[in-house]
């Protein structure tokens, strides 16, 4: 099990988002719309899987929304790193946002401004740290 600075009982919490949808191929908003994995979307689930495999990741447990995609990118994962057997958890609560009728729109905004909040999300985290110090 990988250990963070020698720690053996650290806890570790891994989020992955499921790979691209067929929606997303066709820029639409997805929300609730329980549609299937690309094949990029199968191939980018498979790699997490080997990324995760390689780094020596091990699960105990997965928790994961109820739409299809996700349901999916965990199995395609789990058949990559062999942990089929671990207690699989499915609720609604972990869905993506509801978009209502925008979810049948094919224009999709969000996904090209999605690297001008991670990296603003990201440069705010660095920014705290510093303060800290």
């Amino acid at each position: 099990m990988k250990t963070v600075s020698g720690l053996r009982n650290l806890k570790r919490v891994v989020m992955v988002r499921h790979g691209e949808s067929t929606w997303n191929l066709e820029n639409r908003f997805t929300g609730w719309q329980n549609v299937n994995l690309s094949k990029k979307g199968v191939e980018e689930s498979l790699d997490a899987g080997r990324r995760l495999k390689e780094q020596g990741f091990k699960f105990d447990v997965c928790f994961t929304s109820v739409l299809k995609r996700a349901i999916n990118c965990f199995n395609y994962i789990a058949e990559e790193m062999d942990i089929h057997h671990i207690p699989v958890h499915k609720s609604y609560r972990l869905n993506e946002r509801q978009y209502g009728g925008l979810e049948l729109s094919l224009i999709h905004i969000s996904e090209p401004t999605r690297p001008l909040y991670i990296s603003y999300a990201v440069f705010c985290l660095k920014k705290k740290k510093k303060k800290k110090k």
